[in-house]
């Protein structure tokens, strides 16, 4: 069966650069030839220039989280920039998901990757991205938040997904946070006790998605856990 995933995620990725060889690239911003996000583009997207705390917004150091807040899992979410509406970055992570753009993954995790400041830089730091359910990644031919994951540093498969549940866009805030219950466990037997975790994903709103996998990984041992996303919104 694992085969026959990997196979068939193979087959989607060809077909994928079949097409963009078919249609060449053009930048999603000015429409310059080569690339879905070229430059001058991708360095006029606003960015935020301080971290605030992901529960009551109040500026904080990276993103963590106040000592006076409460109910999330996490230790701390960074975010590089807003998640506006008919933005040029949501244009971009709307295609990079949906449209088998996979360089965009590319360009969007190393910009990532250079505005992330790290908590530290020692080793024993885990980079796990938020997984799709195989189904999903199966048909879309790849986990976006894996190939961002691979431009901040070794992508480390811990969690799985174990529930195909209802896009969270789809949903209110409390029927987000229902509808993510044990939907994730721990896939890798590797000892997670006392290591520190940046779970990356795409797009954050309620926190919901990246509070249930801290959920399964502090469980699991793990003594710190960070998210880190390229917007919020």
């Amino acid at each position: 069966m694992y085969i026959s995933v990997c196979y068939d995620r193979h087959m989607i990725r060809l077909f994928h650069r079949f097409l963009e060889f078919l249609f060449p690239r053009r930048c999603l911003g000015c429409k310059k030839s080569g690339t879905f996000l070229c430059r001058a583009c991708l360095e006029a997207i606003p960015t935020h220039k301080t971290q605030h705390c992901p529960v009551c917004l109040r500026e904080s150091l990276l993103g963590k989280i106040c000592e006076t807040c409460s109910g999330w899992t996490l230790d701390g979410l960074f975010v590089v920039a807003p998640y506006s509406q008919k933005s040029l970055l949501q244009t971009c992570i709307k295609t990079m998901k949906y449209g088998a753009a996979h360089s965009l993954c590319r360009i969007l995790g190393a910009w990532m990757a250079n505005h992330w400041t790290p908590i530290d830089l020692s080793d024993d730091i885990l980079i796990v991205p938020v997984p799709l359910y195989p189904l999903r990644e199966k048909s879309r031919g790849y986990n976006q938040a894996e190939l961002l994951a691979r431009q901040v540093g070794q992508p480390q498969h811990l969690i799985r997904r174990i529930r195909n549940t209802v896009p969270q866009a789809q949903l209110s805030r409390k029927d987000r946070l229902e509808n993510l219950k044990n939907s994730f466990d721990i896939s890798s037997k590797r000892d997670l006790l006392n290591k520190k975790i940046i779970l990356v994903d795409d797009v954050c709103s309620t926190g919901a998605t990246l509070n249930e996998c801290a959920r399964v990984l502090r469980a699991a041992g793990a003594r710190k856990i960070w998210g880190l996303v390229l917007a919020r919104g």
